[in-house]
């Protein structure tokens, strides 16, 4: 009778550890990831989500930018009150070869009106 015993507890000592190191494996791949997450849960609770659902929703954004950017953009300025004309009539759009050019235009008048000056 003791030697069944002793086998049934070497049995559960097993299956203990066994469970003890699937949790140690799951800690170390998902913990990361929660204290990643943790600094916006606040922010998703107030916006009546929990993590799942909040981080659910950062998830859908990247992939909807990812595969559409042009729709996807003006969505989530709508979402967030960001006027984009507004935000392009600040910058306006300069092409790098333009400022090139007239960087270089200006740098050889500056060199023509030094020569006439001489």
């Amino acid at each position: 009778m003791a030697e069944s015993w002793h086998g049934l507890w070497k049995e559960q000592q097993g299956y203990v550890t066994k469970k003890e190191q699937e949790y140690a494996d799951y800690r170390k791949r998902f913990d990361p990831i929660g204290e990643l997450v943790s600094p916006y849960e606040g922010y998703w609770k107030m916006q009546g989500m929990d993590t799942r659902q909040g981080l659910g929703q950062l998830l859908a954004y990247a992939e909807q930018l990812a595969k559409d950017p042009k729709s996807t953009i003006p969505q989530l300025a709508k979402l967030y009150g960001v006027d984009l004309g507004a935000l392009v009539a600040e910058q306006p759009y300069v092409d790098p070869q333009v400022a090139t050019l007239q960087q270089q235009l200006q740098q050889l008048q500056q060199q023509q009106q030094m020569s006439v000056q001489q």
